[in-house]
């Protein structure tokens, strides 16, 4: 269950967020991009959890700021207890012309880091020339050593200069001290283009073992290239890894098209590595994937990578959950179905690795259907039989998880809920504790773009999907219904009811069956809904059954034989009908969830400003935008969603709006409500669009 509302992390603009969940997930540490006016400085912070409330501690800014000097672009690594962390991050240089990669680590004493302060510079790793370095970390279990990949192309006698590279560089780390090597290594070290400054880096807990992946042009178009390196570490505490890394290797699979984004991820011992990416080509983008059985500083890389997606629209960054033997993986990723805002899907796959070769899942969708979501994070546990993804909800504009027990290639997926708070941005990192039970995300999470956080406790059981519609049989003043289980956890019992009559209801124990509804009135028509339920939670309500007609049973006509007149029955007095008492009268009601008076909207931003009806009638909503007192629709993008199920207290709809411009817009909605026999209920509420940033509005004609 993700703690509500989401927890405050830090107040004021944040970027590019990134967070380190410790092992047993009752530690983290963020980092995160903020501007101060003058400069893009890094800022970090702690928390200790228990349970999903996380208690973070005071910022702490790493950078020095300096006019013209914008830091970009953080990574943060954590030990597996989370009393240690490395942060890197990279650094333009003013006019543009050169970068460079820096860091800085402390101990972690609860929600507290020993940072040094802004006023002492950090460790200047390389001046990379003018390209974005991109720096990627992985630090040890122990806190003990840390790898560190990044883009440079600043050149040294294995480099020729202005040509873009993959470098690694290792430190020792003793308390909140890091000790560098004094050079780095040349991944991509044979005078190619690395284009791009796609890497990534992937350590094992003793730091013996590395993987690295980057994208490069060989001279005949871009592809994705590996290396593996082994580690010797230093006699003393002071003394900084030495990294002996081996010949990069092409990975199949990418000729013709145009790969991006590649993650890694290396097993417990070093032997195994998987690496997913997208590729672009002939009009169709794909997520590929591959694994790696790795011996020494030598990977033998599966031949025929796994192509797990084709579309003809764009894909996002894959992530990817490696399991601590190697043996297992999960891959999210989101792709577009539609034009703006692109409708995007979030969709997954898990697989079963053996040596090199991969046993992959068919694609299986995460978001519910209507909803969409981009960029989402994944997180596995050790034995890769518990996943848990977040992303950000597009139509909802939260953030929104879900978890799965996987078992084989096989995930069973829960129902997504809401993780995030109201106006959360698209990108949120997550951590998961090696039990798969905890999981911690940040995002920025309101309308000023503060950083927040949400952290969740997960049992072994998920929540039951929605059923799929029952069956139902009519019988006497009856009816008979069988439900079965949709996808998430198996249900312990279900809820059946009338829609037409809730009290009219009945009880299936089990995973599956039937039970019998009672008390209905013949010749009047039913149908029937059900909820799953079982120890961590109650589905959605399923679709509606079959309609039954319940009809007495006609009883038969006996032979008669041949009697003497029957002896005269004296005629009984009536007894007098009772009068009913009179029914009290329901009017209408109408609840509507919506965003408060006085809030304003962002131009060219979806925002949902009705979340909510509920009503014990049949509702109907308009939404308008006007210039000037005058209704033209035309400079808003305006989308209603609202079920068809007429149940009483069920009735849900939501309206987003996306104002074209700002220039004295209003947008108002109006919900009306009506029940049956009972007078109309109205609720109307306008909100203005905010005047920054300016966007002029052009209509014509009767817009």
């Amino acid at each position: 269950m993700w703690a509500s509302p989401a927890q405050p992390v830090f107040t004021g603009d944040t970027q590019g967020p990134e967070v380190a969940l410790s092992a047993d997930g009752s530690g983290a540490t963020a980092v995160w991009i903020s501007s101060d006016g003058a400069c893009n400085n890094i800022l970090t912070a702690s928390a200790t959890i228990e349970g999903n409330v996380a208690d973070w501690g005071t910022p702490v800014t790493l950078t020095d700021c300096v006019s013209g000097q914008d830091a970009e672009t953080p990574a943060i690594g954590l030990s597996a207890d989370g009393s240690k962390a490395v942060a890197a991050w990279g650094k333009q240089l003013p006019g543009g012309s050169a970068a460079r990669v820096e860091s800085k680590s402390a101990t972690i004493t609860e929600n507290q880091g020993d940072w040094a302060p802004d006023t002492v510079s950090p460790t200047i790793i390389q001046v990379v020339g003018g390209v974005s370095p991109r720096p990627d970390i992985a630090v040890a279990a122990d806190g003990s050593a840390a790898v560190l990949s990044f883009a440079t192309n600043a050149g040294d006698q294995l480099i020729p200069a202005r040509v873009q590279s993959i470098a690694t560089i290792m430190a020792s780390i003793d308390g909140s001290d890091a000790y560098w090597q004094n050079d780095v290594s040349y991944v991509s070290g044979d005078g190619s283009q690395a284009t791009g400054n796609d890497n990534s880096v992937a350590l094992t807990p003793d730091g013996g073992r590395a993987v690295g992946v980057f994208t490069q042009d060989n001279g005949s178009g871009q592809r994705v290239f590996a290396a593996s390196a082994t580690v010797t570490r230093g006699v003393a505490a002071t003394d900084p890894p030495v990294s002996s890394w081996g010949a990069e290797e092409e990975l199949p699979g990418v000729d013709g098209t145009f790969p991006n984004s590649p993650e890694v991820a290396l097993s417990a011992d070093g032997t195994a590595a998987t690496s997913v990416w997208t590729t672009f080509g002939s009009g169709q983008y794909k997520v590929t994937v591959a694994s790696a059985s790795v011996v020494g500083n030598d990977a033998s890389w599966e031949p025929v990578p796994n192509t797990l997606v084709t579309s003809n629209r764009s894909v996002s960054p894959p992530d990817l959950g490696l399991s601590a033997g190697g043996t297992r993986a999960t891959i999210v990723w989101s792709r577009n179905t539609g034009n703006f805002p692109q409708n995007p899907v979030v969709e997954s796959s898990s697989g079963t690795i053996t040596g090199n070769s991969g046993d992959w899942s068919s694609v299986q969708p995460l978001t519910a259907v209507g909803s969409f979501g981009r960029n989402p994070s994944v997180g596995v546990s050790t034995d890769g039989v518990q996943a848990t993804a977040v992303w950000g909800g597009v139509d909802v504009d939260e953030i929104v998880a879900t978890s799965a027990d996987i078992a084989g290639s096989t995930a069973e997926w829960s129902e997504p809920t809401t993780a995030g708070s109201t106006d959360a941005t698209y990108d949120a990192p997550l951590g998961v504790s090696s039990d798969g039970s905890r999981a911690t995300t940040v995002f920025a999470g309101d309308a000023n773009g503060s950083l927040r956080s949400a952290s969740a406790v997960r049992s072994g059981v998920l929540t039951p999907g929605t059923p799929p519609a029952p069956v139902a049989v009519a019988g006497d003043a009856q009816a008979t219904v069988t439900v079965a289980a949709g996808s998430g956890g198996a249900p312990a019992s279900y809820l059946v009811r009338a829609e037409e009559d809730p009290a009219k209801s009945c009880t299936v124990t089990g995973a599956a069956g039937s039970c019998v509804v009672g008390g209905l009135t013949n010749l009047s028509s039913y149908t029937f809904t059900t909820e799953a339920t079982n120890a961590r939670a109650t589905s959605g309500s399923s679709p509606a059954s079959n309609a039954v007609t319940p009809r007495g049973i006609p009883t038969p006509t006996p032979t008669l034989s041949p009697t003497s007149a029957p002896t005269p029955t004296p005629t009984p007095t009536p007894t007098p009908t009772p009068t009913p008492k009179p029914k009290p009268t329901v009017g209408t009601t109408l609840g509507v969830k919506a965003k408060a008076r006085g809030v304003r909207l962002r131009a060219a931003r979806p925002t949902t400003v009705v979340r909510k009806v509920t009503s014990n009638g049949r509702t109907t909503a308009r939404a308008t935008c006007s210039v000037s007192s005058k209704e033209v629709n035309r400079v808003c993008e305006i989308r209603m969603q609202r079920n068809q199920a007429t149940r009483v207290g069920r009735n849900t709809g939501r309206v987003v709006v996306t104002p074209m411009c700002n220039d004295r817009v209003r947008v108002t909605v109006t919900v009306t409500a009506k029940k049956p026999g009972a007078t109309r209920t109205t609720w109307t509420r306008t909100w203005k669009v905010a005047p920054r940033p300016s966007i002029s509005c052009t209509a014509h004609g009767k817009g």
